[in-house]
């Protein structure tokens, strides 16, 4: 299957991710990614910058239809070199998935620190 990958704004992210109450919970921390900044910009282009008062970078993605939010937490610059970035979603268990399917051979923890 090939992957489909659609940047979007935080605004529609967040409209996505709370829709449906029945089967989601809205968006959330959902896990963590060992990635580099650039392999994040090379994927999915420039991240939104200071969405809230606490996320200093967002990347706000759909991936195969599902809402997904790669973002640094409480953070003062954007780091350089690999760091375990946050993985926020609506469904911890297709965040998680659509998120492995984009990068198969990188850290991917479920509600863990890397």
């Amino acid at each position: 299957m090939e992957t489909v990958i659609k940047r979007i704004k935080f605004s529609e992210y967040y409209k996505a991710a709370s829709k449906n109450k029945d089967i989601m919970d809205g968006p959330s921390l959902r896990g963590y990614i060992a990635i580099t900044y650039d392999e994040l910009v090379d994927k999915f282009g420039k991240p939104e910058r200071n969405v809230g008062d606490k996320v200093l970078a967002a990347f706000h993605v759909f991936i195969n239809g599902v809402p997904v939010e790669f973002y640094i937490y409480k953070e003062t610059r954007i780091p350089k070199g690999k760091h375990s970035w946050h993985i926020g979603g609506p469904v911890a268990s297709g965040v998680i998935m659509a998120v492995e399917h984009v990068f198969p051979h990188h850290g991917v923890a479920s509600m863990g620190r890397l």
